[in-house]
């Protein structure tokens, strides 16, 4: 059985999202979705969140049938970093 994820969303916790984690995985369930991976910018802010709702896990189960794997999209010197299955404390401003 396929397994479709979105494996790049950025909600408002990201400088470039306007989303709310809760409707980023509402939107993603409307399109059929099984999951997605949070990976906004340089904050693991909504990862937090998501843990402190109940609404994800880190432990790789679904929560209500829905997947929400944490990640982070790192800005290096060289570019962006997207990694999926990272908690990362905050790191604006840190050196890459």
């Amino acid at each position: 059985m396929p397994f479709n994820i979105d494996l790049h969303t950025h909600s408002f916790f990201s400088g470039d999202g306007i989303s709310s984690p809760e409707d980023l995985i509402a939107a993603a369930r409307a399109k059929g979705l099984n999951g997605i991976a949070i990976t906004d910018h340089n904050t693991c802010d909504a990862v937090n969140y998501l843990l402190e709702q109940g609404l994800m896990r880190l432990d790789g189960l679904p929560v209500n049938d829905f997947l929400v794997l944490p990640g982070v999209e790192v800005t290096t010197a060289d570019g962006h970093l997207l990694c999926i299955g990272a908690e990362l404390p905050y790191l604006k401003g840190k050196p890459a």
